[in-house]
């Protein structure tokens, strides 16, 4: 199961906490990500790590919140 469809999932258990978590996904931008993954050492984190996790750290959020239009006629 994806991390998606699971997520779907537990949205059918307990609507009302899955609006407060997309609520609180959706106040993320796009800088949150870059400057999180900015801190790490470079020793720990490759640039292409970097723009790796990005990218799937963006693409996850923005496919979590189209689960939030759903929800709210649920």
């Amino acid at each position: 199961m994806s991390t998606l469809s699971a997520f779907n999932e537990c949205t059918k258990a307990n609507t009302r906490a899955a609006l407060y978590w997309l609520d609180r996904l959706y106040a993320l931008r796009n800088f949150d990500f870059t400057d999180v993954l900015a801190s790490v050492a470079d020793k720990l984190m490759s640039q292409t790590a970097r723009d790796f996790a990005y990218a799937i750290l963006t693409i996850n959020r923005d496919r979590l919140l189209t689960l939030e239009a759903g929800l709210l006629f649920y």
